[in-house]
Formats: structure tokens, C-alpha cells, sequence
């Protein structure tokens, strides 16, 4: 498990698979994470987050949405990854902004805020720097794959709603 895992992957259903054993706690490692398991805020996400991930999206980053998170932050719930461009196009029904490889981005939302000042964003194209977060830690042919998909993100756009995202999301794969 572990590192040799993602190494081992040649797929981007592989590499799916892994993301959902990671928020699991199946997999002690995620490209480029370095976090040995998800924060404790997203625990209640993990069964929202592992099917996402069996579904064909593979996550990346998320969050719950509260009005008292982390150093007394705001948050929207939020998520983003990447995921073929078939599975795309349910995502962007959702309200979800995708990006292939090489598009023109748009500017980030806040979804994370203190005292009125944004200190995380999503909504941006950060496809080129996701990808490279899996360069040398997955196999050659799911790196390609991975290269192939598109990058996406979706968020809650009230901040602290806890429920609204996840059961949206829960539309796509049921």
C-alpha cells in the first residue's frame, strides 16, 4: 500500500480506486498531499468523497462548508478534481467549472475566508498544476490518461451550509 500503489496504477479507474482508499483510510499516501490521511473536518465527506472517487471523479481537494472552521474561518464545501470529459458535462449541469489541459482560466471564487479576506480559491483552472503533482508518483500510462481528463470544480455558493453540495453531488453517480 501506500506509495508503491499509485506507482503500481496504469489507469486513471486505478487511480480512482486509490483516491477512494485514501479518504477511506485505506491509503496512506496521495500524490502530492504529503498528509498521511484526509483533515478531520472532511471525515464526515468520506463516504460523499469515496464515491465520487468509484465513480470516475477523482478528488483533489475538498472541504465542508461552516460559519467556525480552522483558525476561525468561513468555508463554502467545496471539491474539484479531474475526471473524463464524458463525466464532465454531469458536472457541469451541477454548476461545476471544468478546464481541459492548455484552456484559458477563469479568476477563483473564495471558498475559504477570515475576516472578509479569501484565503483559499476554487473555480480556477489548476490543471497544470494538479497533473503535476502526479509526474513521477503514478504509472507512465495513468499519468497519460490523467493528462487526457479534465479538471474540475464545484462548490456551495453559500458559506457554511453543510448538506446542500454533497447532496447535489449525490445526483450524479445515483
Amino acid at each position: 500500500m501506500g506509495r508503491s500503489s499509485w506507482k503500481r496504477a496504469q489507469s486513471f479507474d486505478e487511480l480512482c480506486e486509490l483516491g477512494a482508499r485514501f479518504v477511506e483510510g485505506r491509503e496512506s499516501f496521495f500524490p502530492g498531499w504529503g498528509a498521511e490521511q484526509l483533515d478531520a473536518e472532511s471525515e464526515p465527506l468520506v463516504p460523499v468523497l469515496a464515491a465520487l472517487n468509484r465513480a470516475g471523479f477523482l478528488t483533489l481537494a475538498s472541504q465542508p462548508g461552516t460559519l467556525a472552521g480552522v483558525d476561525g474561518c468561513e468555508q463554502r464545501a467545496f471539491v474539484s478534481g479531474f475526471c473524463r470529459a464524458s463525466e464532465a458535462r454531469s458536472l457541469r449541469r451541477l454548476g461545476a467549472r471544468s478546464f481541459r489541459r492548455g484552456e484559458r482560466g477563469r479568476a477563483g471564487v473564495a471558498v475559504t475566508r477570515r475576516a472578509g479576506s479569501a484565503r483559499v480559491l476554487a473555480g480556477h483552472n489548476a490543471f497544470e498544476s494538479e497533473l503535476e503533482l502526479f509526474r513521477g508518483q503514478v504509472g507512465e500510462r495513468a499519468l497519460a490518461q490523467l493528462s487526457e481528463c479534465v479538471y474540475w470544480s464545484l462548490w456551495d455558493p453559500v458559506f457554511g451550509r453543510e448538506e446542500w453540495l454533497w447532496r447535489k453531488l449525490a445526483r450524479v453517480w445515483s
